[in-house]
Order: structure tokens, then C-alpha cells, then sequence
């Protein structure tokens, strides 16, 4: 599922962001995470409204 995809990139991200103190990569990850983060939530409501159409039917 592409959600899962995206939910696991943002945690890579983030891990990746927290092993910089500070500075602006971290922030460079941290903006991309947070990006990738309301794609996932995208998809995750889309997937789930979707699916309750189908059962609809």
C-alpha cells in the first residue's frame, strides 16, 4: 500500500533528521518528512473512503 511506502520513509527521515544536533539538514528533513507525512495522510483517507464506497456497493 502506497501509505505504508510513505509512513515508512517519513520515520527514515525522521531518524535521520534527529542524528543532526541542529542545523539546516536537519531542518532539510524535517520539512521533507513533514511533506511526506501529509501525502501519507492523504492517502490514508482517501484509501479508507474508498474502501468503505466499495463495501457500499
Amino acid at each position: 500500500m502506497e501509505a505504508d511506502r510513505l509512513r515508512a520513509r517519513v520515520r527514515l527521515l525522521r531518524c535521520q533528521a534527529a542524528s543532526f544536533a541542529e542545523g539546516s539538514e536537519a531542518d532539510k528533513l524535517e520539512e521533507r518528512a513533514q511533506l511526506l507525512y501529509s501525502m501519507y495522510l492523504d492517502c490514508l483517507h482517501v484509501g479508507n473512503h474508498l474502501m468503505r464506497c466499495g463495501r457500499l456497493r
